[in-house]
């Protein structure tokens, strides 16, 4: 498999294409260390760099901390971001969804932190894992025109430093 991966890359490289590799939730990518052993192994330096999907490690297991991130750090060339909340009595352990604003993972601080790292020069915004929190009858990959356009509002208004391309409405009240 890792040679199949090096030519890959070799070709993109050639043909002046960068190339990231991401965690799934049910890849090899699931934990910290596997993901520094693969870029290890895989011997590419720079020619191929990590997408880090917070969420789709949490889901897999790791909580997100600011350790993670920084264990992660010198790998990383793009953050994808999701919310994501932990189960009563289990506060590290992802269940439910939700946007970036409920989440139960400590999101200001890891972003902020790839942020003023500027590891990231685009920051992917995607719906949540799990299950509907309770008391939401939407199945958990539905995802609301309002509750996409909340996370980029929560974005916005708590990583001021990050460009905008346009107007987000603000949110209209609910009856």
């Amino acid at each position: 498999v890792f040679a199949a991966f090096r030519e890959a890359i070799d070709v993109a490289a050639e043909a002046g294409i960068p190339v990231t590799i991401e965690n799934e939730v049910h890849s090899i990518l699931q934990h910290p260390a596997a993901v520094r052993a693969f870029f290890e192994r895989l011997g590419a330096g720079t020619r191929a760099r990590f997408t880090w999907d917070v969420q789709n490690m949490w889901h897999a297991g790791v909580y997100p901390s600011l350790s993670v991130y920084e264990s992660l750090r010198p790998l990383i060339n793009f953050v994808h971001l999701k919310g994501g909340m932990a189960g009563p009595g289990s506060p590290h352990v992802m269940v439910f969804r939700s946007g970036l604003e409920l989440a139960t993972w400590p999101v200001r601080e890891i972003v902020g932190r790839v942020i003023d790292d500027g590891v990231s020069p685009v920051i992917c915004l995607n719906p949540s894992h799990g299950a509907p929190r309770p008391g939401r009858d939407l199945p958990y990959d539905v995802v609301t025109r309002e509750e996409a356009l909340d996370d980029v509002r929560f974005m916005r208004a708590n990583f001021p430093q990050i460009r905008a391309d346009g107007p987000v409405a603000p949110r209209k009240a609910t009856p």
